[in-house]
């Protein structure tokens, strides 16, 4: 295997955080019942492993975005009004809850709404996802069964704003910095509003909800069974594990993601054993010779760029990764699902990318 490389990547946030708004998360396989005690092994993906070449085709979708069957979202919780007032530490200072929170309202959309569910507690209104389209009100694929039962708006469009999440009525508010802005004080004036930093872990979330609303056992049981299972898929990797790298064209560069910008699954597949290559972001065409220890390249397709011509260019067919056959392309659903990092999305995400680079 040529060697490994963890270099960090720094740049493309302004790309990563239009593709989290959109996606409505941050970064996204479904949330393990409270009541199981033991690691089940996943139903494997019914994904179609592209055929390697230097001139790579999309992959099927099948169930590739789709959560996996053996996680489900725990009973509704209980939440006790006599541990209320809680005062919560988070990525914009300390917040106090006042009471139990009736109406939450998840500004980042699957990366709030995933966490809330992993706790049993279902939000009043999240963020929409979109993979193809910016005012499809939709949720992401593992969370369609609460279409029509959560209020969805589309904060990358500019319709949702201060007066329209007051009009909710909510009594929490919880988000990503990108969710906020500048204007963190005028949301914590409408309701208590908590912050998780982004890039961030899928844990902390999870963590950080469990503590505003006293479900902190509760978060650490979810925790604990989304580990699980992350460990069952981790039993495919071997020893040594490949290295890839994953990119997206846009414009006239190249993104390239790994665990510093927690672009969707880097850093679980790093935890892992997985090596990610990439230098600090975003890259030209001409520094594409920095991706030359990477195994196998990913590509996300966000219908921002000409991912054909990237692929087919003459200095990406240089890679020793083109060179070899072991390039990926995702097709846009899948990019916008996979770009995800969050308790319901990790589970199916890690399936599916482990059985395009074949194991």
């Amino acid at each position: 295997m040529r060697g490994l490389a963890r270099t960090r990547c720094v740049g493309a946030v302004l790309l990563l955080a239009s593709i989290a708004a959109a996606c409505g998360g941050g970064g996204g396989s479904s949330t393990p019942s409270a009541s199981s005690s033991e690691p089940v092994e996943p139903e494997s993906a019914d994904a179609v492993l592209a055929t390697p070449s230097t001139f790579p085709e999309e992959i099927d979708d099948e169930e590739l975005t789709q959560a996996d069957d053996v996680v489900a979202v725990p009973d509704e919780a209980e939440i006790d009004e006599a541990v209320f007032p809680r005062s919560v530490e988070h990525a914009f200072g300390v917040t106090e809850v006042p009471a139990r929170p009736e109406r939450i309202v998840a500004l980042a959309g699957a990366a709030d709404m995933d966490a809330l569910l992993a706790l049993g507690v279902v939000p009043t209104a999240a963020a929409s996802y979109y993979p193809i389209n910016p005012t499809e009100r939709t949720f992401a694929p593992w969370n369609q069964e609460y279409v029509g039962e959560i209020d969805t708006f589309i904060s990358a469009s500019g319709e949702f704003s201060l007066e329209s999440l007051a009009a909710l009525e909510p009594d929490l508010v919880v988000g990503q910095p990108g969710s906020v802005g500048d204007d963190f004080e005028q949301y914590n004036a409408i309701a208590p509003t908590i912050i998780h930093a982004y890039p961030t872990d899928w844990r902390e979330p999870i963590r950080i909800f469990g503590e505003a609303l006293g479900l902190e056992e509760r978060a650490a049981e979810a925790i604990a069974e989304i580990e699980a299972e992350i460990a069952v898929i981790a039993e495919r990797v071997p020893d040594p594990a490949p290295s890839i790298a994953m990119v997206s064209p846009f414009g006239g560069q190249i993104t390239v993601y790994n665990e510093n910008l927690g672009a969707g699954p880097a850093l679980v597949l790093s935890e892992i054993g997985i090596g990610i290559v990439g230098p600090d972001g975003p890259i030209s065409l001409e520094q594409l010779g920095t991706l030359e220890e990477a195994d196998w390249i990913i590509v996300f397709d966000f219908t921002l760029g000409d991912v054909e011509g990237f692929v087919s260019s003459t200095l990406f067919q240089l890679l020793p990764a083109a060179q070899d056959g072991n390039v990926v392309v995702l097709s846009p659903e899948q990019s916008f699902s996979w770009v995800i990092e969050t308790s319901r999305s990790i589970p199916a995400t890690l399936d599916g990318i482990l059985t395009q680079i074949g194991l």
